[in-house]
């Protein structure tokens, strides 16, 4: 399979426990054109076989789960619904959670957002409290340009989420990654469509790169 290959190129490279391997991406998410939207019972199919797939190739490589794109309690139900077409078992290391739209304390802008991201969290640690969750894209996406005018409080809502995390939930979030590199995705990058800097939001960046942060 191509995920047995991909596995096996990777294991040969000599890369080790620094490669994870995320199956599938926002599959939970309906009519959104970033996402490929899968019914639980396939999706248990996909997951089973590319996980065994892996394991067989590399036991003991780190299996993280889809990128769970809608809120915490629909995707909750829907991982349920895998887990228990696959016999109440899920074969993965963590939970891939995209939180976009929940903030620490107040969202960036006025009517922006969903709600807390301690809330979003709780409901992961109450259902699943023995599978960590990797926040595998969280940032400020938008389908039109924000303009430099956005970019200082982009940059304290940055701060504020790896902060917040790094404090506080470090044992339930074990992998906090910054979407995105680049304003060609979605307008959420650290540097604009030219490859120019952002000012503030590089800043923070460089500042997480260099974890002085927390």
């Amino acid at each position: 399979t191509t995920a047995a290959q991909i596995t096996a190129h990777y294991r040969d490279k000599g890369f080790g426990a620094i490669i994870a391997y995320q199956i599938w991406n926002e599959g939970d998410l309906k009519n959104n054109p970033a996402s490929a939207y899968l019914k639980p019972e396939h999706m248990a199919i996909i997951l089973g076989q590319a996980a065994k797939a892996i394991r067989k190739e590399d036991p003991e490589a780190t299996l993280v789960f889809n990128g769970m794109a809608t809120g915490a309690g629909t995707a909750v139900k829907y991982i349920k619904k895998v887990q228990a077409t696959l016999g109440n078992k899920l074969p993965v290391d963590a939970l891939g959670v995209h939180p976009y739209g929940q903030y620490i304390t107040t969202p960036p802008f006025d009517g922006w957002g969903h709600g807390f991201l301690k809330d979003y969290l709780k409901i992961y640690r109450q259902q699943f409290p023995d599978i960590p969750v990797w926040i595998t894209e969280i940032g400020v996406a938008e389908n039109n340009p924000l303009g430099p005018e956005h970019y200082q409080a982009i940059s304290r809502y940055l701060k504020d989420i790896f902060t917040y995390v790094a404090q506080q939930q470090s044992d339930q979030v074990e992998v906090l990654i910054w979407f995105a590199w680049s304003d060609e995705m979605r307008n959420a990058g650290m540097v604009d469509r030219q490859g120019k800097v952002k000012k503030h939001v590089h800043a923070v960046f460089e500042q997480v790169r260099d974890r002085k942060i927390i």
